[in-house]
């Protein structure tokens, strides 16, 4: 016979005054943990999505749900999000379910990579790509984990891969780009063929005894000759500035940014993966919004 928690409590069935309190503080924090946990998801939700001409407009909010969440400042998620392909993006137990590492980020906050405005554009790139498309915002979001059919013409993609392993922050020219967390430069360069990431910052970081690298692609070039490998930084520092067309790989001025568990051995990452790579892909390359925050 199935015995409510509500039985047990009322002491239907004998149990003692101690056993009833405990019983009573099982329920409370039952309860409060449903609680916060439609609370998170409220904020979460609470990106005010509006149609503007068929652009989608996120207006951020400030969020601060102590001890779990905090926003701005992009701290750590706690429910999961939506990715590019319409499914759950998988919390980092679930990215590593099938033999990957985990990321772990609880107590730990993270500085913006770029200070975005109140309203930027929700960029759709399943519809296909644009580059002479006039933009609704100066600023703007790309998706993770986003197939994005026509898009990655360089034949470094091998006409198979269009999934997209990073999050786009679509900004002027010259927009500043911190680090997220203290570290170190791992790699630097200019991957210089079209369509490619252009001068491109390879960042390693460490926190809570796991070591997690970050891609930051379409820079300037100017921006990488202050740093040489192994020099160290602190969290808000600003490592580079986003790259001109003419200088960027070719592409509308913006930063890809991509996590990796997996140590890079030159200034490269796959930026974009094949359907056949995508299982591996989101276990060595998590959701950037781990660190970035709720973007979308």
């Amino acid at each position: 016979m199935r015995l409510s928690m509500e039985r047990l409590c009322l002491g239907r069935l004998g149990v003692s005054r101690a056993g009833r309190a405990h019983c009573w503080r099982a329920m409370a924090m039952a309860v409060g943990s449903e609680q916060r946990r439609r609370a998170v998801w409220k904020a979460l939700l609470a990106g005010e999505r509006s149609k503007r001409r068929g652009v989608t407009i996120w207006r951020e909010k400030t969020l601060r749900l102590d001890p779990v969440y905090e926003w701005p400042g992009y701290g750590r998620l706690v429910a999961p999000l939506s990715t590019g392909m319409g499914a759950p993006a998988p919390s980092a137990r679930q990215m590593n379910a099938a033999g990957g590492l985990m990321l772990r980020t609880d107590s730990v906050s993270f500085h913006p990579v770029i200070r975005l405005p109140e309203e930027y554009e929700l960029y759709d790139f399943t519809i296909g790509y644009d580059p002479a498309r006039i933009l609704s915002h100066a600023y703007g979001v790309g998706k993770y984990d986003e197939v994005r059919p026509g898009m990655y013409l360089g034949e470094q993609f091998e006409g198979v891969r269009n999934i997209h392993m990073g999050v786009d922050i679509g900004c002027p020219a010259g927009e500043p780009v911190f680090a997220f967390y203290a570290g170190s430069i791992h790699k630097l360069g200019d991957n210089a063929l079209p369509y490619d990431y252009g001068p491109t910052i390879i960042t390693r970081h460490e926190w809570l005894g796991q070591v997690v690298f970050a891609l930051h692609g379409h820079l300037s070039r100017s921006s990488l000759e202050r740093w040489s490998e192994g020099m160290p930084f602190a969290a808000g520092a600003q490592l580079a500035t986003v790259g001109a067309m003419g200088e960027n790989g070719g592409w509308n001025p913006h930063l890809h940014f991509q996590l990796s568990l997996v140590e890079p051995h030159t200034h490269d990452l796959p930026g974009a993966v094949s359907a056949a790579q995508r299982a591996q892909a989101l276990r060595d390359y998590p959701d950037p919004r781990l660190v970035l925050g709720p973007l979308y």
